[in-house]
């Protein structure tokens, strides 16, 4: 299997972390669309039936919202991770800096399809109910500068701290 010293793992970070924006909008979308109604409609016959529908509701959309959070959480946690245990040449943080330049000038194209998504007046309630996923679409190249620099960092310091071993 071909080392690949952390290159691809932030675009598979990006890659999941557009898809989960994009999945979460459309199912909350989803859900909203069937238990509005039907929401309304057992408030007609049984306010207990009601009142459970709107819990489940309620429950569902705060937990899409930290499911998005905590995944993205998990992913970075999982790219320092990735970055302590790489065996480092300075090859490799040169191409670090390449690929992470290339990665943040596609970054915006990446996310556009989610910004548009996210400004469409048929999803603003969902926009609404997702305030942590609204977050997270707005700070987007911010996240991604940070944990770039930050696990950038972890790779230069664990090359300098090797090569004075030499």
């Amino acid at each position: 299997m071909k080392n690949k010293k952390g290159n691809a793992d932030m675009a598979v970070f990006i890659i999941t972390l557009v898809g989960l924006l994009i999945m979460a909008i459309v199912v909350l979308k989803i859900v909203n669309s069937i238990l509005t109604p039907l929401g309304t409609q057992l408030n007609q016959t049984s306010i207990q039936a009601y009142e459970n529908i709107n819990y489940v509701h309620t429950t569902f959309v705060t937990f899409w919202d930290y499911l998005i959070l905590i995944a993205m959480l998990v992913q970075i946690v999982l790219l320092f991770i990735f970055s302590f245990l790489a065996d480092t040449n300075p090859v490799f943080i040169i191409l670090y800096i390449i690929v992470g330049i290339i990665m943040l000038g596609l970054s915006p194209y990446a996310i556009e399809p989610v910004n548009q998504l996210f400004g469409m007046s048929e999803f603003s309630t969902e926009v609404l109910q997702l305030p942590l996923t609204n977050f997270v679409v707005t700070y987007f190249h911010m996240i991604i500068f940070s944990v770039y620099l930050i696990t950038g960092i972890i790779l230069y310091a664990k090359f300098r701290g090797r090569s004075s071993d030499l």
